[in-house]
Formats: structure tokens, C-alpha cells, sequence
């Protein structure tokens, strides 16, 4: 799974006086992403495709507060957006680079970890789903070998009374 990264603005909120208060500058970024599939896409979207996976994912992204909309956009490859702001402190001094790359850095964080939950979750469900072709494997495994055995045994009875 990958996020791309359509579009990034920024807002630019300089040192402001409201009602006898300055308030300190702040910038805001806003990114506009899309996650799609690279060459997992057939194991994410059977994954999804369980309902047990696809309510897990949205109980935890709810938990983090986004919207069912929300939810429905990232999973299926629709366009987002996370937004993050950075407000300097008073004894900071202004830079709008910085504050620019802050706040940049931490909308990126939101996404990544939007990604993060559902690839957690996805791997949840791999997880349980390998362990359990794990033990039908040891299944058929022990039944092949057994029927093996027995077969074996046919032949040798049928060997034995040939000969007597």
C-alpha cells in the first residue's frame, strides 16, 4: 500500500492582534492523499473484502475521529485530507520555513498512521488466516501421510498372499 501525495497548501497566520490579545503565528498544512495498492492489491482488497477486517478498521480510525466518509475514502482508494498546524510559542522566533516543514511533517504523520492502522489490521487478519492454513496443511499432511502408509500396507498384504 502506498499514500501519494496529490496537493499540499499552506496557511500562513502571522503575529495578529485580536481584542487587546496578540496571537502568535501559525502555519497549517493541509495534504490531499490517496492511498492505492502497489502489488499487495489483491491481498488488501481480500482483506477488506472480510467484514470482520472492515469493521475493525473503522472502529479504530473512529476511535481516532474520522468519519465513516473518511474511513470509506482512504480504505478505497479515494482522495483525502489531513490537516496539522504548528503555532509558535512567544518565545519563538518566527520562521515561516520551519513552521512550513513542521507542520508538513506532522500532516504527513496523520496520514502515515491512517495507513498504519489499516496495514495493522490487514495483518492481523493475514496473520490469523496463515495460522490457520498452517494447521490444515498439517492436516492433509498427516492424513496423506497416513493414507501413504496405507497403501503401503495394502500392497504388502496383497504381496504376501500372492506369494503363499
Amino acid at each position: 500500500m502506498k499514500i501519494e501525495i496529490v496537493k499540499s497548501s499552506f496557511i500562513i497566520n502571522e503575529r495578529i492582534k485580536v481584542d487587546d490579545t496578540y496571537l502568535n503565528p501559525s502555519v497549517e498544512c493541509n495534504l490531499t492523499c490517496r492511498c492505492h495498492s502497489d502489488n499487495t492489491a489483491r491481498f488488501i482488497i481480500n482483506g477488506i473484502q472480510d467484514p470482520k477486517v472492515m469493521q475493525s478498521i473503522k472502529d479504530r480510525l473512529m476511535q481516532a475521529g474520522y468519519d465513516y466518509d473518511f474511513i470509506i475514502n482512504v480504505i478505497y482508494g479515494h482522495y483525502f485530507n489531513v490537516t496539522a498546524k504548528t503555532q509558535l510559542r512567544p518565545e519563538d522566533e518566527y520562521d515561516e520555513t520551519i513552521g512550513r516543514h513542521i507542520a508538513e511533517t506532522k500532516a504527513r504523520t496523520k496520514a502515515f498512521k491512517i495507513v498504519n492502522i489499516i496495514t495493522e489490521e490487514l495483518a492481523k487478519y493475514y496473520s490469523q488466516a496463515n495460522e490457520d492454513m498452517s494447521k490444515m496443511n498439517a492436516k492433509f499432511n498427516y492424513l496423506h501421510e497416513r493414507e501413504k502408509n496405507h497403501l503401503n500396507d495394502v500392497f504388502a498384504t496383497v504381496v504376501t498372499k500372492g506369494d503363499s
